[in-house]
């Protein structure tokens, strides 16, 4: 990806995280509105949602936030160490730093 599309999806996770958490905030003022204006328990039903509204929107921009983690991450130095847990070989030495699965190939040095 070029720079400029991943500083492009930057902004936009940061704009929509932003824009997410203000109207999250927006639908609590609301729910805490409508609880003091309306105390009965037909109020509560619609306390009740506004706040499933609000928790959805929150995660809404909990995803945004982790996209733009991603991007992120897509923009930084790649690093071609395999992941995984380091495997003994079968001769009996010390094993290197390398992490992963290997295929053996024909001619490989004893124990590597």
């Amino acid at each position: 990806m070029s720079a400029s599309a991943l500083d492009g999806a930057r902004q936009w996770s940061t704009s929509l995280t932003t824009v997410l958490d203000e109207v999250s905030r927006g639908i609590d003022a609301v729910a805490r509105r409508l609880a003091d204006a309306w105390p009965d328990a037909r109020s509560d039903d619609w306390v009740h949602r506004l706040q499933v509204l609000r928790r959805a929107v929150e995660r809404d921009a909990d995803a945004a936030a982790e996209f733009g983690r991603s991007v992120d991450r897509l923009a930084g130095p790649f690093d071609p160490t395999p992941d995984g847990p380091r495997l003994g070989g079968t001769g009996a030495v010390r094993v290197d730093d390398r992490r992963g699965v290997t295929i053996p190939q024909l001619n490989d040095p004893l124990g590597g």
